[in-house]
Order: structure tokens, then C-alpha cells, then sequence
């Protein structure tokens, strides 16, 4: 029998979703849960870790009930992701993962089609002290959800107009940084604006720099950005959010692969983000773990074609 637990982040989106969840799965027959909600930032992990040291030896199936930060905060708590079911409940602003699904993502929102959903294996990326589920990046993009975030709790201000300010903040400034990179064992140590590793297919809500990214390849999609020109600048983020990176390719290293490994040449600390959460690390590795997610699918939903 599987042990269920429900994890709700009642704050996720901007709007309580708890009352709701909790109403239908009372009047749901015949099905055993434990439902908690968080009341702080990060609490997603004490409950996670008390729940897999209860239920050692157990099959446990976890629904995540809020964005793409609670996944993360969620999966970051886990040794071992693979001895455990996840599912998806969205209420977050993006909830980005799920558009690997294309339009059948709608079901994902359907909670009762979700409890019935079946299990199919997921790539996911090994963090240093954490796990990603969509990706891990230095530089712009990091520096950009960072200013956004700021917006968003100082101005109250909706999501596109947060990212396109932070954008115009980090055009101004975004000072390039000597890394030493290594990618499956080989050297690309050098001047990088930005280093980006995704194993989902859209970040932000609007960016999907990688339109074929497929999160059960086995492989990270890698791409790091050599010093550019700040009125270049804008056209790459314009090609990195439609998935036209090819027009911009002369600045670019782009590959797949399965490790890499990063830190700043002068050992000061990065500022890394992490499905859209921010982390300062001395250095960072980031590994494709192939199929290491059970990953909980609502039935009639399938991978995005292009």
C-alpha cells in the first residue's frame, strides 16, 4: 500500500489553494493521506526528511502542492529520490516543468486524475548540496531571477514586467567571470557571461532556449556565453528565449553532457540559480541522474513534440 502525503505551499502563485485540497480530499472514499502545509520559507525539507525517516522501508508517494521552488525545496531534501514517488500539483505563477507535457499539462491541474496517475522515470540533475529538476545557471539568467524576485516583493509587480526589469538592471551591469569549466572530464575553463545546465524545456515562464530538451535523454543541455557586446545582448536573450540560439552560435559553447563542474577562478562565492532559487556556492558540480525520478503522470498526459 502506498503511504500518501500531501505538502502544500499555501502561499505558491500568490493564492491559498489549501482550504481546496483539503476539502476534496476528505470527501475523496476510501483513500489514506497526510496533508501538511508549510508556514515557512525552506520547511518543505524538515517535513520531507521527518516524513522518509517515519515511513523508512515504505512506499511513499509525495504530491508537492505549489511552484517550481517548492519542487525543489521538496526533491533538495531527499538522499535518495528514487526510493519515492513524486507528483506535481501546480499552483505555482509558471509551474515551468510541466510544459515538457505540451497542452496535455492541463491535466496535471485535474488532482483526482493526478492520485491516479502511473509513474514513468525522469531525468533530474544532482546539484551540489541539492537537486534541479528543470536546471542550474551562473550569470545572467541567475542575476535576472535574482533582481526579479526583488521587484516582486518590493513592487508587488506581475511577473513579466518583474523579469523584463531585472533584464534591463543585469543589461547594465553583468560583469564577466573567469571560470574553471569542466564538462564530462574535458577543459572549457574561460570568460563567461553566463553558464546555463537544463534538463526541462522553459525557465521564467517565457525562456525556452532548448525546444528539443528532453527530460528522459540522459543528458543536460549545456550552454555557456562568451563575452558579448551589452546591444548583442539583447538579441541572444531575445534567441535564448525563443530557441534560436543558433543565430548567436559565434559566442556560444553549446553540447550536451551528463557532469559539469564549475567555480570562479578567483575562489569568490556564485550566485546560482536552481529552478528559479537562489544559492551562493565557492563551486558547483551538476550530474544528469537518468530516470532517477519516479515521476507521478496523470493519465492521458504525454511529452511534448515538437
Amino acid at each position: 500500500m502506498i503511504i500518501h502525503i500531501f505538502i502544500i505551499n499555501p502561499t505558491a502563485g500568490g493564492k491559498d489553494r489549501s482550504e481546496n485540497i483539503r476539502k476534496f480530499l476528505e470527501r475523496k472514499e476510501k483513500f489514506q493521506y497526510l496533508v501538511f502545509d508549510t508556514e515557512a520559507q525552506g520547511q518543505e525539507q524538515e517535513i520531507i526528511q521527518k516524513m522518509l525517516k517515519l515511513f523508512e522501508g515504505d512506499a511513499v508517494r509525495f504530491y508537492i502542492c505549489g511552484g517550481s521552488g517548492t519542487f525543489y525545496n521538496c526533491i533538495s531534501a531527499m538522499n535518495e529520490v528514487e526510493k519515492v514517488e513524486i507528483a506535481q500539483y501546480p499552483c505555482g505563477v509558471t509551474n515551468d516543468f510541466l510544459k515538457v507535457f505540451g497542452r496535455s499539462r492541463k491535466l496535471f491541474y485535474n488532482m483526482d486524475n493526478l492520485i491516479r496517475g502511473e509513474v514513468r522515470q525522469m531525468d533530474y540533475i544532482k546539484c551540489t548540496d541539492s537537486n534541479a529538476l528543470i536546471f542550474a545557471s551562473a550569470g545572467i539568467t541567475a542575476k535576472v531571477e535574482q533582481i526579479a524576485h526583488q521587484q516582486r516583493l518590493l513592487m508587488s509587480a506581475n511577473s513579466g514586467f518583474a523579469y523584463s526589469l531585472a533584464f534591463l538592471i543585469t543589461f547594465l551591469w553583468n560583469p564577466v567571470v573567469d571560470y574553471f569549466v569542466e564538462v564530462d572530464g574535458v577543459d572549457y575553463s574561460g570568460e563567461y557571461e553566463m553558464i546555463y545546465i537544463g534538463n526541462g524545456l522553459t525557465i521564467g515562464g517565457m525562456y525556452t532556449p532548448f525546444p528539443d530538451a528532453d527530460p528522459t535523454d540522459g543528458k543536460l543541455e549545456i550552454l555557456m556565453l562568451k563575452k558579448i557586446p551589452n546591444i548583442k545582448l539583447i538579441k541572444f536573450m531575445q534567441n535564448f528565449q525563443r530557441g534560436t540560439l543558433e543565430k548567436t552560435e559565434d559566442r556560444l559553447i553549446i553540447m550536451k553532457g551528463q557532469k559539469i563542474s564549475i567555480r570562479r577562478k578567483d575562489e569568490k562565492d556564485m550566485l546560482f540559480n536552481c529552478d528559479g532559487e537562489m544559492t551562493m556556492k565557492n563551486r558547483m558540480q551538476c550530474e544528469i541522474v537518468p530516470g532517477g525520478m519516479n515521476y507521478v503522470v496523470p493519465r492521458g498526459a504525454v511529452l511534448f513534440q515538437k
